[in-house]
């Protein structure tokens, strides 16, 4: 009778390994994966969630002039800059 083996081991005898070695490029590690910064221009949407408000109180706002938009060819962003000025001027 064979001795019994514990279910943690594989049909070859041996552990199995915790967790696969991520695969190397050309002998270089991978990259770490870094979050992207933030983009310079956000969209509306972007905007809005970034200011924590609904799409009708960021028109508003630009309308009376507390927030400037910038035109890109047929698209309006907002520069995070203008978005932090705006929030610092309301928070002081």
């Amino acid at each position: 009778m064979e001795p019994s083996t514990s279910r943690l081991t594989q049909a070859n005898g041996q552990a199995p390994a915790a967790t696969p070695a991520p695969a190397q490029t050309n002998g270089q590690p991978p990259a770490p994966a870094v979050p992207s910064p933030l983009p310079a221009l956000l969209n509306s949407e972007e905007a809005c969630a970034y200011l924590r408000i609904h799409r009708n109180t960021l028109d508003k706002l630009c309308k009376k002039g507390q927030i400037r938009r910038t035109q890109v060819g047929w698209k309006v962003r907002y520069k995070i800059s203008e978005l932090q000025r705006f929030l610092d001027r309301k928070t002081k």
